[in-house]
């Protein structure tokens, strides 16, 4: 895989590691999916999902996959094709949970 350029963003790595994202519709209806990061930039992501989202919907999304890590962030979708898209993201936060104290740590950026 080569790495592509986002005149924008700068370099967009290709990577691959699945994430879920949850969002409420127009309707005020609670979305929920699962996707793989298909690419990074300092700025966002590109997402390729079970279920397509809206252009401009806010979603958080989210990972609990490695032990006793969980990170949040707060999107918003740039642009969708189909069942791909992508996200600004907005804000970030890390959680980290140690196994022996059982106490928590909160890192933002």
């Amino acid at each position: 895989m080569t790495e592509a350029v986002d005149p924008k963003h700068g370099p967009q790595p290709p990577v691959e590691f699945r994430l879920m994202y949850s969002a409420k519709n127009h309707s005020g209806e609670t979305l929920m999916g699962d996707g793989m990061v298909t690419n990074l930039s300092h700025h966002g992501l590109g997402m390729r999902v079970n279920a397509p989202v809206t252009r401009g919907i806010e979603l958080m999304i989210f990972s609990t996959r490695r032990k006793n890590l969980l990170y949040v962030m707060e999107t918003r979708v740039t642009w969708t094709s189909g069942r791909r898209f992508g996200v600004e993201i907005r804000k970030m936060n890390f959680r980290y949970e140690t196994s022996t104290d059982r106490g928590i740590n909160f890192f933002e950026s």
